[in-house]
């Protein structure tokens, strides 16, 4: 008797157990909170970003420079024309890719060595593989210095056609109708001329001498990238001296391109100077105010389980997203 009674509370024990709520595995709860990528949100920030770039191109290209005078004893302007050692062409491929290639090699060695599986630099990475946590991480950094390059093209666009300043080889491409030789001596001020020069692409290329654009566009990149490696790197390598070394190639590189404008003559060294300064204040205005990588929390990896006590952070904009 004493024995089946026993055996009922046993069953009614059991019963009253599997009527509990079950606790949800860490898998479990980690796969809820994995967030799906605003794809679509990416794609508008992008191509609103570029339809502003191109627009302001097209702007430029209708409008064209001011056309200025110039000082009849100018020697600053009669410099032979050179052919650019940096192509425009070769300016953007070293631009996109310099930023592009240190963050994927960067996040690699991250999720390798340092952050594993627990580590989380963005609340979309959570429950994902590590590739797909590279293609989060890729895009946020990126797509934060395309914000920096974009803003800092337009800005030198819309300075070029606004100040006209003549390129150091103006005079030997316009070639204007005027007898240099007679006033070479005086300050006459030349505003009424006409260019005889035939190429109208390099005439109009000739009055956009400030600021120089590769200065500026070569500076943003090389600068967003240091910074970014001083973020994301420091203290993490076994070598002291390789992060300082990394980023003093990176930054030689961009001040090579930069110098190579008064060496070519396309330039004025005040045009280079300001072109340099503007795109060093861009990549940092964006990397430490908008990207905020020199945060606090940006400087240690987050593991799942601070997350999971600490879920309000996401609502103070401590978490890139």
């Amino acid at each position: 008797m004493q024995t089946a009674q026993l055996q009922e509370e046993a069953n009614s024990s059991s019963r009253d157990n599997n009527n509990l709520p079950k606790q949800p595995t860490k898998t479990a709860k980690i796969m809820e909170e994995t967030k799906k990528i605003p794809t679509r949100q990416i794609i508008l920030d992008v191509v609103l970003l570029y339809s502003c770039a191109v627009g302001f191109e097209l702007l430029c290209q209708l409008v064209g420079p001011v056309e200025r005078g110039f000082f009849c004893n100018d020697e600053s302007i009669r410099y032979p024309y050179r052919s650019s050692t940096v192509s425009g062409n070769a300016l953007f491929l070293y631009c996109f890719n310099i930023v592009l290639i240190t963050v994927l090699l960067v996040e690699w060695y991250r999720l390798s060595r340092v952050d594993g599986d627990q580590g989380h630099y963005s609340e979309y990475e959570i429950g994902r593989s590590k590739i797909n946590k590279m293609v989060v991480r890729t895009f946020i950094f990126y797509g934060y210095f395309q914000i920096a390059f974009g803003l800092t093209y337009i800005l030198t666009d819309l300075t070029k056609i606004s100040v006209g300043r003549l390129r150091p080889h103006f005079l030997a491409i316009c070639q204007p109708n005027v007898n240099l030789t007679s006033c070479q001596n005086s300050e006459i001020f030349v505003d009424t001329y006409k260019c005889l020069g035939l190429n109208p692409s390099k005439l109009r290329d000739a009055r956009l001498s400030f600021w120089s654009g590769h200065s500026s566009l070569s500076m943003v990149s090389s600068t967003f990238a240091v910074l970014y490696l001083q973020c994301r790197l420091h203290g993490l390598l076994p070598s002291q001296v390789l992060l300082p070394v990394l980023q003093m190639s990176i930054m030689g590189m961009g001040m090579f391109i930069s110098y190579s404008r008064i060496y070519d003559n396309m330039h004025h060294w005040s045009d280079v100077l300001v072109g340099m300064t503007v795109g060093i204040f861009m990549a940092t205005l964006i990397a430490v105010y908008v990207a905020k990588l020199f945060s606090t929390r940006n400087r240690e990896a987050i593991s799942y389980e601070e997350r999971s006590t600490t879920s309000s952070i996401a609502n103070n904009n401590n978490l890139v997203v």
